[in-house]
């Protein structure tokens, strides 16, 4: 049985029901927990409703509301993370997305640091190289983007990406992505004091809302048929 699972900077403990970082730590129930899991089994994967429920609540029926509410406390929870999404795929279900992902079997936790090492693959260091060199690259982006969205509205200092004013709200998209008329004007109409990002996709349309309030994000991929039903859903 799995003992831990990494994902970038998140460490899940399956045993403690806890989820950690270098300086934050959180719990979850025994139904989150098994919901992060499977998500976590199948990170980078959009996962249907009816997967999650049966995962999550084995043998027993429970209600979209119940998922909606555990999969807010995963969300709050996963917050502690500087790269970690739980992203919403309208319409479908849920996907965590993260850079870097594995797992530790009990058999591999020795308190030999050299047994460590010996144990780890060719394979398994350069995926560890991977994910602290992704880290590191998005801490940095991130104290990029904190310099332009707390000062005026100026250019993106990534010549790939554009810092709009969309009714008074800033709306930072990829270079040359057309954003939809309903979504400018969901977001024209919208009372949320939100910082937005807009791109498009392999066909899909990538809209993450922050909330500078509540420091909460909300990350949608859709099709463009689903536009119409994403932005009433935001205009709520």
């Amino acid at each position: 049985m799995i003992s831990q699972y990494t994902c970038d900077d998140l460490i899940f403990d399956v045993e403690k029901m806890t989820v950690t970082t270098t300086h934050h730590s959180r719990s979850l129930n025994y139904n989150e927990c098994l919901l992060l899991k499977i998500l976590l089994d199948n990170a980078n994967q959009v996962l249907a409703k009816e997967a999650l429920k049966s995962a999550g609540w084995p043998d027993t029926i429970v209600t979209d509301s119940s998922l909606q509410k555990s999969i807010q406390k995963i969300r709050l929870v996963i917050a502690i993370s500087n790269s970690v999404e739980l992203k919403t795929i309208v319409g479908v279900g849920y996907m965590l997305s993260c850079e870097c992902s594995g797992h530790v079997d009990p058999v591999e936790l020795t308190p030999s640091v050299d047994n460590r090492r010996k144990s780890l693959s060719p394979k398994a260091w350069a995926r560890l190289a991977l994910c602290v060199g992704s880290i590191i690259l998005l801490i940095a982006s991130s104290l990029e983007f904190t310099k332009v969205t707390n000062t005026r509205l100026i250019s993106y200092l990534n010549p790939g990406y554009d810092l709009l004013d969309v009714g008074g709200k800033q709306v930072l998209r990829r270079h040359n992505a057309e954003i939809p008329p309903q979504v400018l004007e969901m977001i024209k109409a919208s009372q949320c004091n939100c910082l937005y990002f807009f791109a498009f996709n392999s066909g899909r349309y990538n809209l993450s809302v922050h909330d500078k309030v509540t420091h909460r994000s909300e990350t949608y991929l859709v099709e463009e048929a689903m536009l119409p039903k994403l932005a009433r859903e935001l205009a709520k």
